[in-house]
């Protein structure tokens, strides 16, 4: 009965009865083991036939008892543990094959990088499904934790610099860490053979900022935004719109995507994006396409659809038609309250929506049915705004079809709810006291603050005027 206990499969689960636990401490008092431990640790000492606790290694002071191994340890503190003979014999070991010398420090430096560069790249071979070093053992550069080496991904044929350190070099393609709507992007540039850069922190210079994609070919860099962590309580107001002026500087067309225009219109944001890529299906120009007025219906199914903005109330609504199928349409409207215009000037029209089908480019359309309108209503001039996230300021349809460029507003604003953009137009005070009027005396600001939502802040948008009588 004792040995079951003591060496038995029973005791080493653990589930003893309470005559068994009762029969352990008798034979413990038999032995005089220590009155202070544990259950378990009187166990122990029954079952390896210990009379006392064991004593430290190093310095001869009882050890304790590691619960979640059951035993003792060899020394009673890591001090001892360090400055024992058998950790020191290791080391001296150790030093001895990798550097010649039982002692690390009597090696010089550079001996020391030059031997550890040569034992890392004879390991490299076990690393070759992954990338391949394009330098010799020969190449070393003196040092070793700051010193990059050329290397090539045999997963994507991409070449880059990397140290080389434990583990393997990451290819910046390839092993890039990517969000979930990041991985939505990068799936579009990756069906397309796009080759891109991730995560560019040099683009931007000094205000490392970074870059989520970049492709150097086009100079286009695309970045996307989750709403919550690009709300004013992590980002200053200006945040896009002067990230998006730092790429115009350098000649670079940037793009910002919001995550529900990815998630909500990912059809749509991909035919965007092929767009800018040079990458649209087909291709049909605008001398094929015939230009009608259409219905309101007609035109708000087709926005739903091809805008990301969706619908619109504009009072004129063009649709071009390729072979009777609507492939495009456009919309004008007296200059909008919402966008600050507070008179209606005679003469002046605001062209507020246009949009192809998708996957399909129509060169000349826009000009076409600019024109088109012109013949029709004799405006003295139109005007129009590009979203700063879309749109670059000179590089555009609009400069193409003779617009000219007058300059960017301040960065306009949505508050969030619940994963969704909602347009500021709708959360004016005049609307808010009506609701709320317990909180008239706040500003519109503070009332949606008291209210838990939070502001989420554009690139501004781009003015553009066509001058015409």
């Amino acid at each position: 009965m004792v040995s079951t206990i003591f060496f038995g499969q029973q005791a080493r689960k653990g589930g003893l009865t309470k005559e068994e636990r009762d029969l352990v401490l008798q034979e413990a008092s038999k032995l005089n083991l220590p009155h202070n431990i544990s259950f378990q640790e009187k166990l122990y000492m029954l079952r390896k036939g210990i009379g006392s606790i064991p004593l430290c290694l190093n310095c001869g002071s009882p050890v304790r008892f590691h619960v979640s191994t059951t035993k003792y340890v060899e020394y009673c503190s890591r001090k001892c543990s360090a400055t024992s003979d058998s950790t020191q014999n290791k080391k001296r070991k150790t030093n001895t094959q990798k550097y010649g010398n039982q002692n690390a420090a009597n090696v010089n430096r550079d001996e020391k990088a030059k031997l550890y560069f040569s034992i890392r790249f004879k390991q490299l071979e076990n690393i070759k499904d992954r990338a391949i070093p394009l330098f010799t053992e020969k190449d070393w550069k003196g040092g070793l934790s700051s010193t990059k080496y050329p290397w090539k991904c045999t997963r994507c044929n991409h070449c880059f610099e990397s140290k080389l350190k434990n583990g393997y070099p990451r290819c910046p393609t390839c092993d890039a860490m990517y969000t979930d709507i990041e991985t939505m992007v990068k799936a579009i540039l990756d069906k397309k053979n796009i080759i891109y850069q991730p995560h560019n922190r040099k683009i931007i210079g000094k205000e490392k900022r970074e870059i989520d994609f970049y492709i150097p070919d086009l100079r286009l860099a695309i970045e996307v935004h989750g709403l919550w962590y690009h709300t004013e309580t992590f980002f200053p107001p200006s945040y896009h719109q002067e990230k998006a002026q730092i790429c115009q500087k350098k000649g670079i067309k940037l793009i910002q995507i919001f995550s529900d225009e990815l998630e909500n219109k990912k059809d749509l944001v991909e035919s965007k994006i092929c767009f800018l890529l040079n990458q649209t299906t087909h291709k049909v120009g605008a001398r094929k396409c015939k230009i009608l007025q259409i219905s309101k219906h007609e035109a708000a199914e087709f926005l739903k659809e091809n805008h990301l903005q969706g619908n619109d109330n504009s009072s004129i609504k063009y649709g071009a038609f390729f072979e009777t199928k609507l492939v495009g349409v456009m919309t004008f409207c007296k200059p909008r309250v919402a966008l600050g215009h507070k008179k209606t000037n005679e003469g002046i029209w605001e062209l507020s929506r246009f949009c192809t089908s998708k996957d399909c480019s129509y060169p000349g359309l826009f000009s076409k049915m600019i024109k088109t309108f012109i013949v029709a209503f004799k405006p003295l001039e139109i005007i129009s705004y590009g979203d700063g996230r879309w749109t670059h300021p000179t590089d555009n349809v609009y400069v193409k079809s003779g617009f000219e460029y007058n300059g960017t507003s301040k960065p306009n604003y949505y508050y969030l709810e619940k994963g969704k953009r909602l347009h500021r137009f709708n959360f004016r005070k005049s609307i808010l006291v009506k609701k709320y009027p317990h909180l008239a005396h706040l500003s519109e600001r503070e009332i949606m603050h008291r209210l838990n939502y939070k502001r989420i802040y554009d690139a501004g948008h781009h003015r553009f005027a066509l001058k015409v009588g």
